[in-house]
């Protein structure tokens, strides 16, 4: 397969389709609110930002990361237009040195675009960058479906998750929600997602 040139593919999306995505929140995100009220988050990924939009407008500080400026250009635009306080820059997620402070990291529907053990290692940066009794929020891709079934094609895998793998990548931490389950997408393809909200209860 052809390898795709992410950053221009998701300029493109977001310059020919103005929110492909919706405007509501994830419901993994929305479900955060049932464990913490307020905190500092860092939204890895953010895309135009429906999920940092929401908690900002909770009373959350946010700090949104994407490496489309046109999608940070549509969050920002939208923040304006609703009133709603929060930081947005573009930049490499993988590279950028990410702003200091946040107890909670937001990683939605991102993984599945880096080869397997950069995915991993990015987690693992993630995981050791979370403070203590921070939050994880994560939903990513799993290795069933009609997008694994593409994946298996390219010449480097993808990071994608094995049955229960994600729950054990969280051991040691406090597993708040936990879900598999197959989540179409606006085209109606069968994708099967792994979905956690995890609270660090150790130094480590």
């Amino acid at each position: 397969m052809q390898k795709v040139n992410l950053k221009k593919y998701y300029n493109d999306t977001y310059s020919t389709e103005k929110y492909p995505y919706g405007l509501k929140p994830n419901s993994t995100v929305k479900a955060l609110l049932k464990f913490v009220s307020s905190g500092k988050v860092l939204d890895l990924g953010a895309g135009y930002g429906k999920d940092s939009l929401y908690l900002a407008s909770k009373g959350f500080k946010v700090f949104a990361l994407d490496f489309s400026p046109v999608a940070i250009g549509q969050l920002q635009e939208l923040a304006k237009k609703l009133k709603i306080k929060l930081n947005a820059r573009s930049s490499n997620i993988l590279k950028a040195k990410w702003p200091q402070g946040a107890n909670i990291f937001i990683n939605i529907y991102t993984m599945h675009h880096f080869p397997d053990r950069m995915g991993r290692n990015y987690l693992k940066r993630i995981h050791n960058t979370t403070p203590k009794n921070g939050y994880n929020v994560i939903k990513a891709m799993m290795r069933k479906g009609q997008l694994y079934e593409k994946n298996k094609k390219l010449k480097r895998a993808s990071f994608m998750l094995k049955k229960g793998e994600l729950r054990k990548i969280y051991e040691g931490w406090k597993i708040l929600k936990y879900k598999e389950s197959n989540d179409p997408d606006k085209k109606k393809v069968s994708n099967y997602v792994a979905e956690i909200i995890a609270q660090k209860i150790n130094d480590y």
